[in-house]
């Protein structure tokens, strides 16, 4: 299903292991994912209008994949285990 009105997807501290379906929301501004299993940034290419993207207290390793977001403006990646960038 589609929802091209929303621009703010909270999905906070749902043992979420990976991004994915976001194709549904192009429209997306603000998306949060903190305190998740979140291993690898992916799955963010159709969401060419995000602003904010809140990734906190993840698995995450390797910063990269988040070129084509030009209009990102506010990235949280506290709490994650980031030893490379790309």
């Amino acid at each position: 299903e589609r929802l091209p009105q929303l621009i703010f997807l909270d999905l906070y501290n749902n043992a979420l292991l990976r991004i994915s379906g976001l194709e549904a929301v192009p429209t997306l501004r603000v998306l949060m994912l903190g305190k998740n299993e979140i291993a690898a940034i992916e799955g963010l290419g159709p969401l060419g209008r995000l602003d904010v993207l809140d990734l906190h207290r993840n698995r995450i390793e390797r910063f990269c994949g988040l070129g084509h977001l030009s209009m990102l403006r506010v990235l949280n990646l506290a709490g994650n285990r980031i030893s490379r960038v790309d």
